[in-house]
């Protein structure tokens, strides 16, 4: 399955100088890692999403030969039906802003995806009892009477059918939407306690 990088939404949130996924976290560029880790997985082929929101990551994309993909910019739904005009579904996406994303989470939820006759889209949450300690989300929301947040990695299906799965890895619910949050992610990956 080929996974696509979401990297060109405005960030709006975000308020810094610099756009939020050249971002550095543990000495590397929120960008880079989330590339890096998905080219370790078992992805066959790895592709990120930007648009004219994000000048400099596409610069930075660019000259690190990265596989592209322009999207209008016009938001999460939008961005996806740009994608798969492009790409036929099955594939993963995921956001820019998880740094601590692993091969194994990707695996994993490609696993899942693989193993079941079910052709739809697969959402990744995470309750909110299993975000780190110290850490608190804004959008969190109830799903089956349970607190949560969506992770930012999913599965859009060759269907408009779609179900949700959740992780217990805390590391999964650390999303990068503030500079509170990078602040926050800098120090852990400083510390390695993640």
């Amino acid at each position: 399955m080929k996974g696509v990088v979401l990297a060109g939404g405005r960030g709006t949130r975000f308020n810094a100088r610099k756009e939020k996924q050249l971002a550095m976290v543990g000495g590397e560029r929120l960008i880079d890692i989330i590339v890096r880790r998905l080219n370790d997985s078992d992805l066959t082929k790895v592709y990120v999403a930007v648009s004219e929101n994000s000048p400099e990551t596409w610069r930075h994309c660019r000259r690190s030969d990265y596989n592209l993909i322009r999207t209008r910019g016009s938001g999460y739904i939008n961005d996806l039906k740009d994608i798969t005009r492009m790409m036929r579904p099955p594939l993963l996406t995921i956001a820019s802003d998880i740094p601590f994303i692993q091969p194994r989470h990707v695996n994993r939820l490609l696993e899942v995806s693989q193993d079941s006759d079910f052709r739809g889209g697969w959402t990744v949450l995470i309750p909110k009892k299993h975000l780190p300690e110290g850490y608190s989300r804004d959008d969190t929301f109830k799903y089956m009477g349970v607190e949560v947040a969506a992770t930012g990695l999913n599965i859009v299906g060759e269907t408009d059918r779609e179900r949700k799965i959740f992780t217990y890895s805390p590391e999964l619910g650390i999303n990068i939407n503030t500079v509170q949050d990078l602040s926050y992610a800098r120090e852990k990956a400083g510390k390695q306690t993640i």
